[in-house]
């Protein structure tokens, strides 16, 4: 059912949502990371260069989360009032299993939205009007492509599943993420940050 709303949505908005299911192990994992260290800079490849955002968690009842990213440029010029660039949300209501099958070991449900920065056309045009003469200022756009969505969703189960991606790299991101969490971070720690984000899906999405 979560994939079947995802789908349409996906058709209807084509530009705004991504969804996933979480196995319930690979949460935990990541939540238990979070707890620790709720605060991280993840890159964003763009060319020969990286732009950095810098991530959020929030914790409710039930284990639910959500994280959220800005650009961290933004963060540092506005602090709390930086625009969230991607939100995603995390709900566990279905988290616990309900039998010994794998099918049955229960899943939390993830949804990201990519924020908007002008409001929609309208759905339905006035009579004679085309959408072609909408002014451009008055259509959608949004702050990141779903493809650079991706890759920031994949540096973040990178860095909190540390279990995940290149085994040669977990070691060096499970120090780096508790050094972050210590404050002990230092410049020579932003190169090289990409590898261990994205690895070898850098501009293949």
């Amino acid at each position: 059912m979560w994939e079947t709303l995802h789908a349409s949505l996906a058709l209807a908005h084509p530009s705004r949502f991504l969804s996933a299911t979480i196995p319930t192990d690979v949460y935990a994992s990541m939540l238990e990371t979070a707890r620790q260290t709720p605060q991280m800079i993840v890159p964003l490849p763009r060319g020969d260069g990286e732009e950095f955002f810098f991530l959020q968690w929030q914790f409710y009842e039930d284990s639910q989360s959500t994280v959220v990213f800005t650009s961290l440029g933004e963060y540092k010029l506005k602090g709390e009032w930086a625009r969230p660039f991607l939100s995603i949300t995390h709900w566990t209501e279905l988290a616990q299993p309900t039998g010994t099958e794998p099918e049955h070991q229960g899943a939390v449900f993830m949804r990201a939205e990519i924020t908007s920065t002008a409001p929609p056309k309208p759905a339905k045009l006035p009579a004679g009007v085309t959408a072609a003469a909408v002014p451009a200022e008055g259509k959608e756009r949004f702050l990141l492509s779903p493809a650079d969505a991706q890759l920031l969703l994949l540096g973040l189960q990178r860095f909190y599943h540390l279990a995940s991606g290149d085994a040669s790299d977990r070691e060096q991101r499970r120090d780096l993420v508790a050094r972050f969490a210590k404050g002990d971070w230092s410049e020579a720690d932003w190169r090289g940050l990409s590898k261990l984000a994205v690895g070898k899906l850098k501009g293949i999405l």
